[in-house]
């Protein structure tokens, strides 16, 4: 099978510097102990090195997740969308917005096969970007731009193979966007 000198060339643009010492190499590492005390992590050190290293991880991922739960109450729906998807009082008709785009979502996720968590997750940042921005009136290819968009971003958040992003772009389409469009 012949590789696509473009797709490597892309692959190549996604690597970083980091090496299996940067990830693993502890010297330097400290980390607040359960009793208050500083102490030094070191594999060279008999026994307790590593108990306190994972002590160390578990108290940074508590704290890195409690970070984010606080940071997504700010991206939430805002608290009127649903009254306004309802009322239908918009200029813009944003419940037939929201039924296109979720037309196009569900028949494109269904042709690729993805999992019930990436069809959730393009509904939940369809919902959560119609709640705050307002599409611009007359232009019909904004709706079809933001449901690609969606299905693309949750595809890479669950899927293990995702297609290239002009490669989403399945179905009755009225345009074709490119990868850097999306």
């Amino acid at each position: 099978m012949a590789h696509n000198s473009d797709s490597a060339t892309s692959n190549l643009l996604l690597l970083c510097s980091e090496n299996s010492s940067t990830c693993f190499d502890d010297d330097g590492l400290e980390c607040d102990a359960a009793d208050g005390s500083n102490s030094r992590i070191s594999h060279h050190e008999g026994g307790g090195g590593s108990e306190l290293l994972l002590a160390c991880f578990v108290a940074q991922s508590e704290e890195a997740v409690r970070a984010m739960v606080e940071r997504e109450k700010e991206h939430l729906p805002r608290d009127d969308y649903l009254m306004r998807l309802r009322s239908g009082g918009l200029d813009l008709d944003l419940l037939g917005v929201r039924k296109e785009a979720l037309d196009w979502i569900w028949k494109a996720h269904s042709y690729l096969g993805f999992g019930p968590l990436s069809f959730c997750l393009a509904v939940n940042y369809l919902d959560r970007f119609l709640s705050v921005f307002e599409l611009p009136r007359g232009v019909s290819w904004t709706v079809q731009l933001l449901a690609v968009a969606c299905l693309s971003i949750a595809a890479k958040m669950e899927e293990i193979k995702v297609p290239q992003s002009v490669d989403l772009q399945v179905g009755e389409l009225k345009f074709l966007f490119e990868a850097r469009t999306i």
